[in-house]
């Protein structure tokens, strides 16, 4: 099913109000006909709630029935919608407490989705064409339920696969700027025993990469390495990379002579109907990379022995030349990754899982209207402004039907949320949307932007860009997080409150499954441990080495480096940016939010709203204390001799790791 794709992120255009928050009661209407408050009397005990936001929204309404009249009524146990200001609710069910009922109603789309049930299960490596990725799995569910409705994610489909001469030379140029992967001018790789040329260096280098643009695994690099040497000797012996037949090359898009699409057709087969070696490997994931070369390529030579007399021979220099590019390696066969696999379990509801894999990366999975959105909240934050609101050098507010706007200011560091109170009847701003703030102090900094400290004269500053507090100048970026607003009938003077904060940063995808075949993975290997882990060890060296002083807020405008000064969550989240995750600093209370919680296996990191530190564990079991403060100033190690006190004492913190450490 092709989902139906809006161009890039798409918002509505703003409405002069948010449907639903400006009714009352009484504006509430059966979808049969009838109002609602014709079925629940004057019982009405306390202020019904209207409340909007990403994910979904709702309404829950008190009523007092000493004599159980609503409980008699059919309606009490029936499915039935209901409509106020365009908006449609489903009632979900009726909580008792004494002679007390809560009636609670929610987005009628939620509710269908939840009618539908699994168990639905799907294959899929993640990032590769052709292929189901976790975006396209959460959206194939909705479609399944609404199959018109628009579909707003900016990253669905979006991969950049190496096919073409082009783009391979691009992303070699791209690397070279990056100080990205590469073949580069090394020394002692060998095409059948011979030394390498610099044409064949180059080649290799674009035919592994066009490789792992497609994620392949090392198996399969392996595989396509070998048959390059056996095939062409990397173009030494032939420019038709792959040797393709002339009735194959009949038949196939891709260009026998090109080495890009060379790659693509072995990877992902030659002509239509013929499987290439993503598949194979996929589907024998036992399979040496010799076996996995000889299936795409029949060979002759190597029919007898499954590849094992033709290709074989030349597997382990195919692994030098994997090395020297940065790929995978290591002692024994390969690690092969596995398919990953999206399911609906048994008994869960479709809503259900859609919310659990959006909470595993932390993206917002909601509908707005005609339209599903799944979408990262730095998509979300980049949209367009839809309410500026400025607190002029008076104390007022601009636009004047803003009542206030409130928010806590602690520790020096930039403030993440705030609470806006506004007339309903002039709030346009949904759920999922931007508005700034301007005027408002430490509220107003940009976003992105670092936390204040003061200048020479005393007055507050933004670290970046130089803009005074408590003027005009900063401009905050906030998403729209809920809606509230009190249904019971008083006027047009009813306020909303909503609620505003900063994005949070998705997390990393989880990586897929790995098996060891024929040999011992690096990773569980005595004496090794992760590269990822390696590079947060080398940044608390460096940090040790320096000469950073612990400065409150330090390390928040940008990521820190080890002779930066700086506070403990700017050493922490420096730490963890450079082994790939992150894409801004956290506060120190913000890592269980983000980081999966629980100690982990070689990093754990230790936080609440006070402090933050880290616990590095060895290969052979020893444990390291990091953190700042006291005689690591601004990150290091921690005194081993007594770990637990200041900067590494655990108290009531929690845990959380970076994802796979």
């Amino acid at each position: 099913m092709t989902p139906a794709i809006g161009p890039g992120l798409v918002i509505e255009r703003p409405p002069k109000h948010v449907q639903g928050i400006g009714s009352d009661l009484d504006g509430i209407t059966l979808r049969g006909g009838g109002k609602l408050m014709a079925h629940i009397g004057p019982a009405v005990v306390t202020k019904p709630v209207l409340k909007r936001g990403m994910g979904n929204s709702s309404i829950e309404i008190m009523i007092y029935d000493p004599k159980r009249r609503w409980l008699k009524k059919s309606l009490a146990s029936e499915k039935w919608d209901v409509e106020v200001d365009g908006l449609r609710f489903r009632y979900i069910g009726t909580s008792k407490q004494g002679k007390t009922l809560t009636l609670k109603f929610e987005d009628w789309r939620v509710a269908r989705m939840r009618e539908f049930f699994g168990p639905i299960r799907q294959l899929a490596h993640r990032g590769k064409p052709n292929e189901v990725t976790r975006a396209e799995f959460i959206v194939s569910l909705v479609l399944q339920v609404f199959p018109t409705i628009t579909i707003v994610c900016p990253e669905l489909h979006k991969r950049q696969p190496i096919e073409s001469a082009q783009a391979g030379r691009q992303a070699q140029d791209d690397a070279d700027a990056d100080r990205d992967k590469g073949i580069g001018d090394v020394r002692g790789l060998e095409v059948k025993g011979v030394a390498a040329t610099a044409d064949q260096k180059k080649i290799g280098d674009r035919a592994i990469r066009a490789a792992e643009s497609f994620d392949a695994p090392a198996a399969v690099i392996l595989a396509m390495m070998a048959a390059l040497i056996v095939e062409s000797g990397l173009g030494a012996f032939s420019r038709n990379y792959m040797e393709m037949t002339p009735e194959a090359q009949g038949d196939s898009k891709y260009d026998a002579y090109v080495i890009e699409e060379a790659v693509t057709g072995f990877l992902k087969g030659y002509v239509p109907g013929k499987k290439g070696a993503l598949e194979v490997a996929r589907e024998n994931p036992e399979m040496k990379p010799y076996e996995i070369a000889q299936e795409v390529q029949a060979s002759g030579a190597g029919a007898s022995s499954n590849g094992a007399a033709n290709y074989g021979p030349w597997v382990d220099e195919a692994r030098e030349w994997l090395d020297a590019y940065g790929g995978a390696g290591g002692s024994g066969e390969t690690t092969i990754t596995k398919a990953r696999e999206w399911k609906v379990g048994e008994k869960e509801t479709f809503w259900k899982a859609i919310d659990r894999y959006a909470d595993e990366v932390n993206w917002r999975a909601f509908f707005l209207g005609d339209r599903f959105f799944y979408i990262s909240e730095p998509d979300l934050i980049a949209s367009k402004v839809r309410l500026d609101i400025n607190c002029n050098l008076d104390g007022e507010f601009e636009p004047e039907w803003i009542e206030d706007v409130d928010f806590d200011f602690n520790e020096n560091k930039p403030i993440s949320s705030a609470t806006i109170t506004a007339f309903v009847r002039d709030w346009g701003v949904p759920p999922g949307a931007v508005a700034t703030l301007a005027g408002l102090g430490p509220a107003s900094l940009g976003f992105g932007q670092g936390p204040i400290k003061p200048d020479k004269k005393g007055r507050l500053m933004a670290v970046s860009g130089g803009m005074k507090v408590g003027s005009r100048e900063g401009r905050g970026r906030y998403l729209v997080s809920t809606i509230e607003v009190n249904l019971a009938k008083t006027g047009d003077s009813r306020l909303a409150t909503i609620a505003v904060r900063r994005p949070t940063p998705p997390r990393p995808e989880p990586a897929n499954e790995t098996e060891t075949v024929g040999g011992e993975s690096s990773s569980s290997a005595e004496g090794a441990w992760p590269p990822k882990v390696q590079a947060i060890v080398d940044y608390i060296d460096a940090c040790s080495e320096g000469n950073a002083d612990y400065l409150w807020g330090g390390g928040h405008a940008s990521f820190a480096g080890p002779d930066e000064d700086k506070d403990c969550s700017g050493f922490t989240s420096g730490a963890v940016h450079e082994a790939g995750y992150l894409s801004a600093p956290l506060t120190s209370d913000s890592f269980a939010s983000v980081f999966p919680q629980g100690e982990g296996e070689w990093v754990t990191i230790w936080g609440n709203a006070r402090h933050v530190f880290l616990t590095v564990k060895y290969p052979d079991g020893h444990l390291r204390y990091a953190g700042t403060g006291g005689d690591t100033g601004g990150g290091g190690w921690v005194d081993e001799n007594n770990p637990t006190s200041g900067a590494a004492a655990r108290g009531d913190k929690v845990a959380s790791h970076p994802p796979g450490l």
